[in-house]
């Protein structure tokens, strides 16, 4: 499939503007629990580097959604993680920020907001089952 991607006249239309395609991890793509992956269209900062990265992570765990009994994924962040989290929710309210590492999507929650304060709490449709979570979480903690 990236030999499609790969092709002069399809790099050619998003050459110039930040956009990087990446895959993700295999993942259940229906109801079914079919398995496949799914293709992200990623802007790219003009930095070439994502505005918040590892080193801003001080923890990741697993919890649960008081709300609705969902499974997430919890992150403290650094000082500076925490101000650069602020500003790249603000600036994607209403848009899906990718979680990626080694050009692979490991999720892509929505942000509902800006999210200020350092603790962040990412619920990314994960089922009642903590492994898909905790893949993330042992990710997150390298």
């Amino acid at each position: 499939m990236d030999e499609i991607l790969n092709r002069k006249e399809i790099i050619s239309v998003f050459d110039g503007i930040g956009i990087k395609f990446m895959w993700s991890e295999l993942d259940k793509i229906s109801q079914k629990g079919e398995m496949g992956y799914f293709l992200h269209a990623c802007k790219i900062p003009p930095s070439g580097k994502a505005d918040v990265g590892g080193k801003h992570i001080k923890t990741a765990s697993t919890g649960y959604n008081s709300e609705d009994g969902k499974v997430t994924v919890n992150l403290t962040m650094t000082y500076e993680g925490s101000d650069r989290w602020y500003n790249m929710t603000s600036n994607n309210v209403g848009k899906a920020i990718a979680i990626t590492m080694d050009d692979i999507v490991y999720s892509a929650p929505q942000v509902n907001g800006p999210i200020n304060g350092g603790n962040i709490e990412i619920d990314a449709g994960f089922s009642t089952d903590t492994d898909e979570a905790e893949k993330l979480v042992c990710r997150l903690n390298k």
